[in-house]
């Protein structure tokens, strides 16, 4: 089932977005998806909050 975010998550996200494209530089899906995992990972390892409070899902490897 899909999680709906509110205004608060979508702005944090559009911020978060654009200050990577500026500071990171082009980058693909996968890479946008690794780099908010590893942000919301650091938020909380290093102040036990999370970033954004998405629930993550891990999506399984296929083999072609």
């Amino acid at each position: 089932m899909p999680t709906t975010l509110n205004k608060y998550q979508l702005d944090k996200l559009g911020d978060t977005l654009i200050y990577l494209s500026n500071n990171v530089g082009d980058f693909a899906k996968t890479k946008i998806l690794k780099l908010l995992f590893l942000l919301e990972e650091k938020s909380i390892r290093d102040f036990g909050v999370p970033f954004f409070g998405f629930d993550f899902k891990v999506w399984k490897f296929a083999q072609l």
